[in-house]
């Protein structure tokens, strides 16, 4: 036996919208009914319910004298409908922004006007007018006003000449100059070390740009579980009226041990173990301890990471490696050494300069006149690194959407010493 399956429809029928643009946006507001009514009480309750979907979204589009009947279709099934009559589109007239109490400066006032961004003679949207509102807040904290903050709008929407007319009542408070850092935390860091990533002194005016850098640098240091940055209340403030800024921490686990393992047909089985300590020197630094054991290759090496060395932005590493290879043809043993020192020059964009010291000794067995004899060979390799990198990915430990990109430029060179045979 077939039966019928009933396809998504809205949940009425829209009626009088000729504009293709409001006409598709009603129908996305609609919710969607997986069968007709059943009863006319049933399809009027869907008109209705589709009658304060189609209102919604008519103001929202700046229509304001609009005319909306839920109606119900004879027949059966009965079907919802919603006759509409749109109306003419209401334009924004005179914006403007009145100051409740004392109001900023002049240049901050017509900064604030301007990021408001309403066009007269546009259409007077809703999402468009609260949009505005909260560009002015935006505007007015950024150029120092901490505490601004929007009062409820006045909107007058003029059936006379098809008009709205927003004012924005926005109090702007006092202007905020900053203090230094107040750290809050159970963890090893140095208040004083993150007290010198502040890019501001004492004294200067807020600005929250500053505040979010300050953040983006602790968490480049990827040593904290969590951070938060924020403007101190008013109650903090120093005898100057100076705010400080409070930053608290929450520090990872102080060491982790990771483990590898792996095989190889030309290389035989191998394993891999790093001890990783997290803010040791109490400065958001990591150090890591590798050991490399396998077949042919066998090494083990440290690591030093100091964010933020001597000026914010900039992280030196210093890392350092003893290895042994094993072959049938050659035996070499060395150590490397190396520093590198990597700068973000803006949000996703690094510079690295390096060098490294690479001296190994090879002893390959080589046959002469039906003998076998020992030659040594002796290498010194100095490398001088500059590498760019640009990363777009959504986290810098474990990045799931977005893109890295990296160009490198290694220049090495080389001495020699002439072998010997033992």
């Amino acid at each position: 036996m077939a039966s019928a399956a009933w396809a998504d429809e809205p949940m009425a029928q829209i009626q009088g919208v000729d504009d293709k643009a409001l006409r598709e946006a009603i129908q996305r507001a609609l919710t969607q009914s997986k069968k007709p009514a059943q009863s006319r009480a049933e399809a009027r309750r869907r008109a209705r319910q589709a009658g304060e979907d189609v209102i919604a979204v008519l103001r929202a589009e700046g229509y304001y004298a609009y005319t909306v009947e839920p109606d119900v279709l004879d027949g059966e099934p009965p079907r919802a409908v919603v006759k509409v009559t749109p109306g003419p589109v209401f334009l924004v007239a005179d914006p403007k922004i009145d100051w409740a109490g004392n109001p900023p400066d002049e240049g901050t006032r017509q900064r604030a006007a301007t990021a408001m961004r309403l066009t007269i003679g546009e259409p007077g949207r809703a999402a468009d007018v609260v949009g505005a509102e909260g560009r002015v807040v935006a505007q007015v904290a950024k150029l120092g006003y901490a505490d601004a903050e929007a009062q409820p709008r006045e909107v007058v929407v003029d059936h006379a000449d098809h008009t709205v007319r927003p004012s924005f009542k926005i109090v702007a408070g006092e202007l905020v100059h900053l203090d230094g850092v107040e750290v809050v935390t159970q963890g090893r860091t140095n208040p004083a070390w993150v007290g010198r990533l502040a890019p501001w002194v004492s004294g200067d005016v807020y600005d929250p740009e500053d505040v979010a850098e300050l953040e983006r640098r602790l968490r480049d240091t990827s040593v904290y579980d969590s951070i938060s940055v924020a403007l101190a209340g008013p109650d903090k403030a120093t005898a100057e009226g100076f705010r400080p800024v409070v930053v608290t921490l929450a520090d990872r686990r102080a060491r982790t041990l990771e483990f590898s393992a792996g095989y190889s047909t030309s290389e035989g089985a191998g394993v891999d173990a790093k001890w990783i300590r997290y803010n040791r020197l109490k400065r958001a630094d990591t150090t890591t301890y590798s050991l490399g054991f396998a077949k042919l290759e066998q090494s083990v090496g440290a690591e030093v990471s100091l964010p933020h060395w001597r000026r914010p932005q900039q992280t030196l590493k210093l890392s350092s490696s003893l290895f042994r290879n094993d072959t049938d043809a050659y035996n070499e043993t060395g150590a490397t050494i190396g520093v590198d020192l990597t700068k973000r020059r803006q949000t996703t964009a690094y510079r690295t300069y390096g060098v490294s010291l690479d001296l190994s000794q090879t002893k390959e067995q080589v046959n002469q006149n039906g003998s076998v004899a020992g030659r040594k060979l002796n290498l010194a390799t100095v490398a001088g690194l500059v590498a760019y990198a640009w990363d777009f990915s959504d986290n810098i430990l474990d990045p799931k959407r977005g893109w890295r990109l990296e160009t490198r430029g290694n220049r090495p060179t080389s001495w020699v010493t002439p072998p010997c045979r033992t």
